[in-house]
C-alpha cells in the first residue's frame, strides 16, 4: 500500500508538474504577447465581466467533482447523478448570465459587458458536461491523461487569442480563448475517460455526496468573493484601463500560482484520502508538500518582487509601468497563498468541508473591507487589501484547521516562515542592486539583480541548515519522481 501510494504520487507529480510547467510557459508567453498586441482597457473589459461570471463556475460544479474523487466508494449509478446534476447547473448557470448581462453591463456602465457576458455564457454549458469525466480520471489516478487533457486546450486556445488579437479582434481575442479552452477540453475529457453516463436514477448515497459539495461550495464561493472583489471594485471605481493594469499585474503573479495549486491539490488530494487512519504518514506527506512547493514559490516570487522595475518594463512593455507597484504588492499575497495550500489539502481530504465554509465566512470580512478601504488610496491600496486578506485568511485556516481536523499548524507555519526569512537577505540586496544599477538600462538593471540575488540565495543556503534541509528534501521527491 505505502509503495503503490508512493509511486502513484511521484508519477503524478512528474506527469502534473511537467504538464503545468508547458502550460505555465504558454500562459506567460500568450500575457507578454498580448499585453504588446491590446490595451489596459481592452483586458480590463474582459476582466470586469469574468470578476463576476466567474462565481457561476463554482455553482455549476457544486462541489461534486472534489466530492466524487474524496469519496472511498462510488458506484456507477452515483456518478451517472453526478454527471446529470453537474451538467443540469451547467445550462442554467449559462442561462442565467446570459438573461444577466444587461445587468453586468449596467454595474460597470460600459455597454460592451452585454455582449462579452452573453457570449462567455456557453463556457458553463462545456465545463459543466467535462466535471464528472475530469473527476473519474483523477480518482483512477490517471495523471498522464488528465495533464493532456488540461495542457493541450490552452495551448490551442493561447494560439487562437494572439492570431486574432493580431487581426484586430480586440478584446474579443480573449472571449474566444475561454470559449476556444472549454469546448476542446470537453471533447478530450470525454474521449480520454471512456465512459458515457448512464440515465439519472434512485440510489443511496448521494446525500453525503451532495453534502460535502454543497458545504465546499459555500467556502469556495464565500472565498471567491473575497479573491474577486478587488476586480469588482476596480472596474466599479477606476475603469476599465486602471482594471486592466490590476489584471495584467494580477495574471503575472496569481494565475501562474493557480497552475500549481489545481494539479498539486489534484495530486495530493486522493493521496491523503487514502491515509487519513494514518497520522503520522499523513501529517508527514502534508508538511512535504508544503515545502517542495515553498522551495521553487518563494525564491522566484522574492525575486520578482526585487527586479519588479526592469521585469515588467522589459516584458509587458513601457504601457505597463504602472502595474509595477500592484505587481510587488501582489508577489506577496501570492506567497502567503502558496503557505495556505496544505491546509485546504485537509479540509478536502477529510470531508471538513465545512470548516472551510466556516473559516472563508469570517476571513471574507477581512477581505472586502481592506480592499474597499484601501481604495481610497488608489488602484495600489486595492492590492494592499487584497494581501491584507490573504494573510488573515491563512492564520485563521492554521488555528481553525489545527482545533477541528487536526492539522500539522504548526509545523506548517514554522516550514513557511523559516522559507519566507531566508529569502530576506537575497531580496534585500537584490532591491539595492536594481536601485543602484538602473541608469544603465533595464536589460542591466535586470541582470545584476538577478545575480546579485542568485549570489546571496545560495551563500544563504550554505549556512541556514533548516534550508538545507528543506532543499533536500525537494531533491529527494526529485529523484524519487525520475526513478517513477
Amino acid at each position: 500500500m505505502t509503495s503503490s501510494l508512493a509511486g502513484s504520487a511521484a508519477r503524478g507529480a512528474a506527469i502534473t508538474i511537467l504538464g503545468q510547467l508547458l502550460r505555465l510557459g504558454t500562459q506567460m508567453i500568450t500575457l507578454v504577447v498580448l499585453a504588446r498586441l491590446l490595451i489596459p482597457s481592452e483586458i480590463g473589459v474582459v476582466a470586469m465581466v469574468t470578476a463576476i461570471v466567474g462565481v457561476g463556475e463554482l455553482v455549476r460544479d457544486l462541489g461534486l467533482s472534489n466530492a466524487s474523487i474524496q469519496a472511498k466508494d462510488l458506484s456507477t449509478p452515483q456518478r451517472d447523478n453526478l454527471f446529470w446534476i453537474s451538467s443540469s447547473l451547467g445550462v442554467v448557470i449559462g442561462s442565467s448570465v446570459a438573461l444577466g448581462s444587461s445587468l453586468i453591463a449596467m454595474l460597470y456602465g460600459e455597454v460592451a459587458l452585454q455582449g462579452v457576458a452573453l457570449a462567455l455564457a456557453s463556457t458553463f454549458v462545456f465545463n459543466g458536461l467535462a466535471a464528472q469525466h475530469k473527476a473519474s480520471l483523477a480518482r483512477s489516478l490517471r495523471f498522464r491523461a488528465l495533464a493532456v487533457v488540461e495542457t493541450a486546450p490552452p495551448i490551442v486556445a493561447s494560439v487562437l487569442a494572439i492570431v486574432l488579437a493580431a487581426t484586430g479582434w480586440s478584446f474579443w481575442a480573449l472571449v474566444m480563448q475561454q470559449i476556444c479552452q472549454a469546448l476542446l477540453a470537453l471533447v478530450m475529457v470525454v474521449v480520454a475517460a471512456r465512459w458515457m453516463p448512464g440515465l439519472p436514477r434512485r440510489t443511496d448515497g448521494m446525500r453525503p455526496l451532495v453534502s460535502y459539495g454543497a458545504h465546499l461550495l459555500g467556502a469556495q464561493m464565500v472565498a471567491y468573493l473575497s479573491r474577486n472583489i478587488d476586480t469588482i471594485v476596480s472596474g466599479v471605481r477606476f475603469g476599465p484601463a486602471s482594471t486592466g493594469l490590476y489584471v495584467r499585474a494580477f495574471d503575472l503573479i496569481i494565475n501562474p500560482l493557480n497552475q500549481i495549486s489545481a494539479p498539486s491539490t489534484r495530486v495530493a488530494m486522493p493521496i491523503l484520502s487514502k491515509l487519513q487512519s494514518d497520522e503520522d504518514r499523513y501529517n508527514a506527506f502534508l508538511v512535504r508538500g508544503q515545502k517542495i512547493m515553498l522551495i521553487v514559490v518563494v525564491p522566484a516570487l522574492t525575486a520578482a518582487i526585487a527586479l519588479a522595475d526592469p521585469l515588467i518594463t522589459l516584458v509587458l512593455g513601457e504601457n505597463w509601468t504602472k502595474a509595477i507597484p500592484i505587481f510587488q504588492i501582489l508577489a506577496f499575497a501570492g506567497i502567503i497563498r502558496v503557505c495556505g495550500y496544505p491546509t485546504y489539502w485537509v479540509a478536502l481530504s477529510r470531508g471538513a468541508t465545512k470548516i472551510s465554509l466556516y473559516v472563508n465566512l469570517v476571513s471574507t470580512p477581512v477581505f472586502v473591507v481592506g480592499i474597499i478601504l484601501g481604495s481610497m488610496l488608489g488602484i495600489e491600496g486595492i492590492a494592499l487589501g487584497f494581501t491584507i486578506g490573504t494573510i488573515a485568511t491563512w492564520v485563521i485556516s492554521l488555528i481553525w484547521y489545527r482545533r477541528a481536523a487536526a492539522a500539522p499548524s504548526r509545523l506548517l507555519l514554522l516550514s513557511a516562515l523559516q522559507m519566507i526569512a531566508a529569502t530576506v537577505p537575497a531580496t534585500s540586496v537584490a532591491w539595492f542592486a536594481v536601485e543602484l544599477s538602473s541608469r544603465w538600462g533595464a536589460i542591466a538593471a535586470l541582470a545584476i539583480g538577478a545575480a546579485a540575488y542568485l549570489a546571496v540565495y545560495a551563500l544563504t543556503v550554505f549556512v541556514v541548515k533548516p534550508l538545507r534541509e528543506d532543499l533536500r528534501t525537494a531533491l529527494s521527491t526529485v529523484k524519487l519522481i525520475r526513478k517513477r
